[in-house]
């Protein structure tokens, strides 16, 4: 693996963190929409802000392919992770409020854990191309994921936004392992152009910019966010090891190290899990405002 591809890899994860900051503050303006609905984006695309955040998003996504030419795909998508300590502070200050040092601490817990966890399994480019069968097992498990996180949105408004982000960010390790196909046999502009799986990534990608934005519109940019950033490393280290054969190799000391993440991102989640709780919770009316019972 090419130690270029570590300093690229977070220059992405800090555009994308930018985009996601950027768009969630233009998608809490807008009016609630269905689950998938593309007139979401068309009246986005009027908001400078969300363009701005497209643009970040689209420079990401050519920096990302930079990186995945450099490296393996298990080590450049949980690499990514980094941009959620970066976009949470970042919409905090874009929306005028201070930000919340416990939020921040759990999510920067949490992210670290990740990356010392998948880090320590010091994965290796192998130089395997998926096949047809494989590509046809690996889409297949991503939709039936992301049709049983609808389906717990539908039915329940507590996971609503973290039903919505886990489908997200299992969309968008998807669409990085079609993007690191396409990058790994792309000998030039014009072989990239005749690659159908280019263009899987594209439709790929647009169903998860959709729904990202209603993920946006739940409420506050960590819930979703949190669920993104840890089931896109997750979902891209599993397709990583299965369909292209990188190889993991773990020792006495990377498996400590690893046990180390775990514990880490434990705690983490369980962390966020209280605050998001907190934050759910209806506060309890002043006693002088609650309705008196009749006697």
């Amino acid at each position: 693996m090419s130690s270029a591809a570590i300093p690229v890899a977070m220059l992405a994860a800090a555009l994308f963190a930018a985009s996601w900051a950027l768009q969630h503050v233009a998608a809490r303006q807008e009016e609630r929409a269905e689950l998938f609905d593309p007139r979401l984006l068309v009246r986005l695309f009027r908001r400078p802000v969300w363009l701005l955040g497209r643009l970040a998003a689209t420079v990401g996504v050519g920096v990302q392919f930079l990186a995945l030419r450099l490296g393996p795909l298990s080590v450049v998508a949980p690499l990514m992770v980094f941009g959620l300590v970066i976009a949470v502070p970042m919409e905090a200050l874009l929306t005028g409020r201070r930000p919340d040092r416990a939020e921040t601490n759990a999510v920067g817990i949490t992210g670290f854990g990740i990356a010392l966890f998948v880090y320590s399994a010091h994965p290796h480019r192998a130089h395997v191309q998926p096949g047809v069968a494989a590509w046809v097992g690996v889409v297949g498990t991503a939709a039936l994921v992301v049709a049983a996180c609808a389906a717990l949105h539908a039915v329940s408004e507590r996971w609503s936004a973290a039903a919505l982000g886990t489908a997200t960010g299992v969309l968008f390790g998807l669409a990085a392992a079609l993007l690191k196909a396409a990058a790994t046999r792309a000998s030039s502009a014009a072989s990239l152009l005749s690659d159908p799986r280019l263009y899987l990534y594209v439709g790929v990608s647009v169903l998860a910019m959709i729904l990202t934005q209603n993920a946006f519109q739940q409420g506050r940019l960590s819930t979703p966010l949190i669920a993104i950033t840890l089931s896109e490393p997750v979902t891209a280290l599993l397709i990583g090891v299965i369909a292209f054969d990188e190889h993991v190799r773990m020792g006495p000391a990377r498996l400590t190290a690893a046990a180390a993440g775990a514990v880490m991102i434990a705690v983490g989640v369980r962390r966020l899990t209280a605050l998001m709780n907190v934050q759910q919770a209806p506060a309890a009316a002043p006693p002088h405002s609650r309705p008196r019972t009749a006697p």
